[in-house]
């Protein structure tokens, strides 16, 4: 009776609710060819949404000559609005929001104020390479990719992009979190420097080579191959968040905040196998607790188990001498 009577209610829920559940066509997702086919770029690259003429990071879309829900759904997917890329893999700057909260409201408020130029290389620095603005940006370090003049919808390409991983031969000791924003935005060369918070000291000593390559990468694990001929930095260009640990050749190394947003690890001369481990102290306790309390429970009811088991007719009593 039970079952019939969840089986009767969900098929209620569900055909009162289809027309919301399915407000794009199948085929959008298994067929239609992509507007933007940025595939091969996006585990590599990210992509900042923005309008701006404020707000500068929106949070509503509007779409005033839509037909249909179907045709905001529809357009919101192949144009990569936010939260619609999760089905091609797409990487927002974004993300960074959900991770550590206070850095991405500095970026808040001092990104809007910059000049275009200098807010291309701050975006190209953070490893964003695709732009999707609500109205058409200034010239300057971008390249339009698409227009959408029945929407409003402009797409680029930032022409100067970091990679996900590089090492820098040089560091440079910046402690005003604001300071280094403006700094990322200037004249740096972002692969050959990078700010940091704490004293680094790098010799710098004839002509620098480095050369990293991503093994693996996933939400709680980044393995790395890395080769340099000197000492520097290796930049992975991925939040700085409490929790990750880091490990040179097997042996756990300190995280270096890197360019204020992003995580990196000093390297000596030489090739190495760097990972990168999200490992919060958290998960640790909180499996602690979870064992503990599993054992405490075990135990109650072997006890509670026994006990009631004693108290049965013709159970063995314990003799007492």
């Amino acid at each position: 009776m039970a079952i019939l009577i969840v089986s009767i209610t969900f098929i209620d829920l569900y055909s009162a609710h289809t027309s919301y559940q399915l407000l794009m066509e199948a085929r959008v997702v298994q067929q239609r060819p992509k507007i933007l086919d940025l595939l091969e770029d996006f585990p590599s690259f990210r992509v900042f949404f923005t309008s701006p003429e404020g707000p500068f990071h929106p949070d509503i879309v509007q779409f005033p000559k839509a037909r249909s829900p179907e045709e905001h759904v529809t357009f919101a997917f192949e144009t990569l609005r936010p939260n619609m890329g999760i089905f091609w893999g797409v990487n927002y700057m974004q993300e960074v929001e959900a991770l550590l909260r206070q850095p991405y409201e500095l970026f808040l408020r001092v990104a809007p104020n910059l000049l275009a130029e200098k807010l291309y290389r701050l975006l190209g620095t953070l490893n964003v390479k695709y732009l999707i603005s609500l109205q058409e940006l200034p010239r300057g370090l971008i390249t339009l990719i698409h227009h959408f003049p029945e929407y409003p919808t402009w797409i680029y390409r930032v022409d100067r992009v970091v990679p996900r991983a590089y090492i820098v031969p040089k560091a440079i000791y910046e402690k005003d979190p604001k300071k280094a924003i403006e700094m990322l935005a200037g004249s740096i060369d972002p692969l050959k420097e990078v700010i940091v918070d704490e004293i680094v000291e790098l010799p710098a000593k004839g002509s620098f080579t480095g050369e990293t390559k991503v093994l693996s990468y996933d939400n709680r694990s980044v393995s790395l191959r890395a080769f340099l001929n000197r000492p520097g930095i290796l930049v992975l260009s991925d939040s700085f968040y409490p929790g990750w640990k880091v490990y040179v050749d097997g042996v756990e190394r300190k995280i270096i905040r890197a360019n204020y947003f992003l995580r990196g690890v000093f390297l000596p001369p030489g090739e190495h196998q760097v990972v990168f481990r999200y490992q919060p102290t958290s998960f640790l306790y909180g499996t602690i607790i979870s064992l503990s309390t599993a054992i405490l429970l075990l135990v109650y009811f072997i006890i509670r188990r026994r006990h009631i088991f004693q108290k049965l007719p013709g159970a063995p009593r314990e003799l007492s001498l």
